[in-house]
């Protein structure tokens, strides 16, 4: 089984509605199968319309910020991504180093 760890990078933010508005989140996912491990950035614009309350940006923590991320996102954005984490995983496991050919019996 795949383990998602999801932290953000930074955030954007605007001088409206309210100083420091958070607008913009940028964001990781990194996965591990146990062996291997993939990485991810991307970035998520938020919908102000949905907000209750304005959190001073300096109040802020990263356990507030993913939810927003994770709430925008919804449940299939967020098993889209770690989804592409998964085919991110298969792709390093399924790959194998090789000797270069023109480096064979050369030592």
């Amino acid at each position: 089984m795949n383990t998602y760890t999801w932290s953000i990078k930074s955030l954007d933010t605007k001088h409206e509605p309210q100083p420091n508005t958070v607008y913009n989140i940028n964001f990781k996912v990194t996965a591990t199968d146990g062996v291997n491990t993939a990485s991810w950035e991307c970035s998520n614009a938020l919908n102000f319309t949905e907000q209750s309350e304005f959190i001073e940006y300096n109040n802020l923590t990263q356990a507030q910020v993913l939810s927003w991320l994770t709430d925008t996102l919804g449940q299939e954005g967020v098993a889209a991504i770690n989804a592409h984490m998964d085919y991110l995983l298969g792709s390093l496991s399924a790959t194998t180093q090789t000797t270069l050919p023109w480096a064979q019996g050369a030592a």
